[in-house]
C-alpha cells in the first residue's frame, strides 16, 4: 500500500472496511496495524461494516479474540456521512492581506458582527454560500440544501459545519480532515471596513462583509490567511459531533488568546 492509501484508511472508513484479502489488497493483519491509532468509534464502524457483509471482525468484542469472534449475519450500517466543523477566521490574520477596498497590505480582523447580514440572507434563502475543496475547487456542501450550516459565536466568529458523504469523490479530503490537516479560508467581499492601530500595528478591521464561499485548505492548496483547524466526526456518533463542535470553538479561542500573548 502507498502512504496515500494508508492515510485514506484512517479517514475513509468504507475503503478500509471493504478491503478483501487477495492479491494486491490489504490483509486483516495489515489493516489492523494501519488502524492501530484510529479512534474507537471508527474501529467500531469498520467492524460493523465488515460484519454486515459476512466478513470477520478486525478487533475483539467483549474480551474475545477477533479470530474467535464469528461474523454476524447483520450489523449496524456504516455511517454514510462525515461532519466537518471549524471557526473560519478567528482573531487576527496570520499573514498580511491585500484587498481592493483600501489597497493596503495589512493584517486584518473580522468582527463577529460582520457576518450578521450574510447569516440573515442565508436564513431567508436570499443568499447562498458554498464550501469548496480549496479556492476554486469542487463544491462539497452548500447552504442551499442544508449540507452547509453557519452560525456566529460572539467572540470566536463564524462557525461553519458541513456534512459530506463518506462514499464520495472527496475521500482524501475527509481523510485529511480526520488527520487534522485541514484549515479554513473565506471568499468574501468587505462592505465596510476601518483602519485601526492595535498594539502598535496598523490593522484592517472588517465591520461588514458579503461571503461567497468557505474553502477547506490543505497543505498543497496553500496557506490560509487565518489560523484555524477543522474537526471531523461521523454523523452516526452524536457525542463525537458534539465534541467536535466544542473543540472547534475552544481551538479558535485558544488561537486568539495566544495571539494576544504574543502581541502583548
Amino acid at each position: 500500500m502507498t502512504r496515500v492509501m494508508s492515510r485514506m484508511v484512517d479517514g475513509q472508513v468504507v475503503q478500509l472496511a471493504s478491503f478483501m484479502p487477495g492479491a494486491g489488497m490489504m490483509t486483516d493483519d495489515e489493516a489492523r496495524e494501519r488502524c492501530a491509532g484510529a479512534p474507537a468509534h471508527i474501529r467500531r464502524s469498520i467492524d460493523a461494516y465488515r460484519e454486515a457483509r459476512g466478513m470477520r471482525r478486525l478487533w475483539a468484542r467483549d474480551g474475545k479474540s477477533p479470530y474467535r469472534t464469528p461474523a454476524e449475519p447483520k450489523g449496524e450500517p456504516i455511517p454514510d456521512s462525515v461532519m466537518l466543523v471549524g471557526v473560519v477566521a478567528p482573531g487576527l490574520s496570520a499573514v498580511r492581506v491585500a484587498v481592493a477596498t483600501d489597497g493596503e497590505l495589512l493584517r486584518e480582523r473580522i468582527e463577529p458582527s460582520a457576518y450578521a447580514a450574510c447569516l440573515r440572507g442565508v436564513a431567508n434563502r436570499s443568499t447562498t454560500v458554498t464550501m469548496s475543496d480549496g479556492h476554486g475547487g469542487d463544491d462539497v456542501a452548500t447552504t442551499a440544501d442544508g449540507t452547509l450550516q453557519m452560525a456566529c459565536d460572539d467572540v470566536a466568529g463564524l462557525v461553519v459545519q458541513a456534512v459530506i458523504p463518506v462514499c464520495s469523490l472527496h475521500r482524501q479530503l475527509l481523510a485529511d480532515a480526520f488527520a487534522g490537516e485541514c484549515g479554513l479560508s473565506l471568499g468574501l467581499r468587505p462592505a465596510r471596513i476601518e483602519l485601526n492601530r492595535e498594539r502598535g500595528e496598523r490593522v484592517r478591521v472588517i465591520k461588514e462583509a458579503a461571503i461567497h464561499h468557505v474553502a477547506l485548505i490543505r497543505g498543497h492548496q496553500g496557506r490560509p490567511a487565518y489560523q484555524g483547524k477543522v474537526f471531523a466526526a461521523l454523523t452516526a456518533d452524536a457525542e463525537a459531533m458534539k465534541m467536535a463542535r466544542a473543540k472547534a470553538v475552544v481551538s479558535a479561542l485558544e488561537t486568539m488568546l495566544e495571539q494576544r500573548r504574543k502581541d502583548g
